[in-house]
């Protein structure tokens, strides 16, 4: 339960500054709020604790990755 609730907390904190990050270099602060980062944290923790803990890094970098993808397309 400790390693679910570590990469949970890392996953949630890692996924929100990306989300208010893009948020921001979208200039869309003021637009409706993403849960995504609940999601993310939940497959966070629920890799390490079934598969690996290297699954965190993997899955926060597949999220940069899709939050790039989606600002790029917007500029």
């Amino acid at each position: 339960m400790f390693t679910y609730l570590v990469h949970f907390f890392i996953g949630a904190i890692a996924a929100g500054v990306i989300s208010l990050g893009f948020a921001w270099l979208s200039d869309d602060l003021a637009g409706s709020f993403s849960w995504a980062f609940l999601i993310v944290a939940m497959a966070c923790g629920l890799g390490a604790l079934y598969i690996s803990g290297w699954i965190t890094p993997a899955v926060l970098a597949i999220y940069l990755g899709v939050n790039v993808w989606e600002w790029w397309q917007t500029k």
